[in-house]
């Protein structure tokens, strides 16, 4: 892939729709994959590599991570019926993204990931979901200096 002249978006996934992710991708002739098995770790040499992914049935093989490079209309699968699950915050025309640890202009955010089925809750109703508590109150404690270079989620 070489140097990269764009951003990666990084977020982080259940290997269950991570695999979902790199199937769909790799099944789309728009969209260049990049994969990561876990026998990269557990190899030494590109031959080594290739005979313990050979020896494999693909559904066998466990992803730690991949990059998927194309037009983002191609890369909707993530954003699409398929989605990976994904919050941001809206304030003032601008959304507050602790996946990819930037604030966007909103049109230009929707323009870029294309979200759809969108729920949106309010602090209140978002609070009162049990399973949203220790996130709510992660994100609640959080502050921009916390993204820096040497802050606590950099």
């Amino acid at each position: 892939m070489g140097i990269s002249r764009f951003p990666f978006i990084i977020t982080k996934v259940k290997p269950g729709k991570l695999r979902i992710a790199i199937d769909k991708a790799k099944n789309n002739p728009k969209i260049l994959v990049a994969d990561y098995p876990k026998d990269m770790l557990e190899t030494r040499t590109d031959e080594e590599l290739v005979e313990s992914i050979n020896n494999k049935e693909n559904d066998k093989l466990e992803y730690m991570g991949a990059i998927l490079y194309g037009d983002t209309k191609d890369l909707e699968l993530k954003y699409g019926e398929d989605r990976m699950g994904h919050a941001w915050v809206e304030k003032n025309n601008k959304v507050y993204d602790s996946t990819t640890k930037m604030i966007y202009d909103k049109d230009l955010y929707y323009e870029i990931y294309k979200p759809k089925n969108v729920k949106q809750y309010t602090v209140e109703d978002y609070y009162s979901i049990p399973e949203n508590k220790k996130l709510y109150d992660d994100i609640k404690n959080t502050v921009i200096e916390d993204f820096k270079p040497h802050g606590k989620k950099k």
